[in-house]
């Protein structure tokens, strides 16, 4: 079982992420990106997208993905409610999202995030095996 909460950043947006696994980590941070986005509550989950990306290590892996729904959300204005993460390999991260088109008469944007950072980033493994990172989002 994983989570996130929101950390507060001189003029930016971060998160705390913490999971059992990497895959349950991506999907936490995920979710939790998207709820700095729009409201999450008023999305139904009525189509399903693919998504993949690569990277060169597992860091860039996640700025890259988050980057990636970041701009599925924002430009494609496709509203991901849940993320199902079907490979995390060393160079490789790939899933499924989960929800449907922006409506402005249900949806509504909070804030546009800029960039997903690579700003002190750094995943890391406890001594209980849990995984913990910590994201910042430009404003």
């Amino acid at each position: 079982m994983g989570g996130y909460r929101f950390i507060e950043h001189t003029a930016d947006a971060g998160l705390e992420v913490w999971a059992e696994d990497l895959s349950e980590l991506f999907r936490q941070s995920t979710l939790g990106m998207l709820a700095i986005i729009f409201v999450p509550e008023k999305v139904q989950i009525r189509e399903k997208k693919e998504v993949a990306v690569s990277g060169i290590d597992i860091e860039d892996l996640l700025v890259r993905w988050l980057s990636e729904i970041k701009y599925i959300a924002q430009c494609e204005r496709f509203l991901p409610k849940d993320v199902a993460i079907k490979e995390v390999s060393p160079g490789r991260v790939s899933g499924l999202i989960m929800g449907e088109r922006f409506d402005p008469e249900k949806h509504e944007y909070l804030i546009e995030l800029k960039n997903v950072t690579y700003h002190g980033l750094k995943i890391k493994r406890g001594e209980d095996n849990n995984y913990s990172v910590r994201i910042i989002f430009d404003l």
